[in-house]
């Protein structure tokens, strides 16, 4: 029983950040296709569509953490695998902001 808790807080989590970021991400060209939230491992999974490119980008962010600084939240990562060569200084960073639409439903979840 508690493995079917722990699956659906998961797929809530991972669905809801999943349309949060394709609010923002869909503005520069880009589609969140999947989104999937470990909160065991600490690990993340997104599958990424660029317009006008055919091949996806996979991005696996491991053990990341939240934090907070100056009434902003963080999710930290200690490692970023992609599956291509793609460079983007945001992607390849350690530390990102969460937007404030969606640090509460994050940070009440994880």
């Amino acid at each position: 029983m508690f493995s079917s808790l722990k699956s659906l807080k998961e797929n809530a989590i991972s669905f809801s950040v999943q349309k949060a970021i394709n609010l923002r991400a869909d503005k520069l060209g880009v589609t969140i296709d999947s989104f999937h939230i470990d909160t065991t491992n600490k690990n993340i999974t997104a599958t990424l569509k660029f317009k006008d490119e055919k091949e996806t980008l996979v991005i696996e962010a491991h053990r990341y953490s939240i934090t907070q600084k100056n009434n902003s939240h963080f999710l930290e990562v200690e490692n970023i695998v992609k599956s291509r060569s793609w460079e983007n200084s945001y992607i390849d960073g350690k530390r990102y902001k969460i937007p404030k639409e969606i640090v509460k439903i994050v940070t009440f979840l994880l």
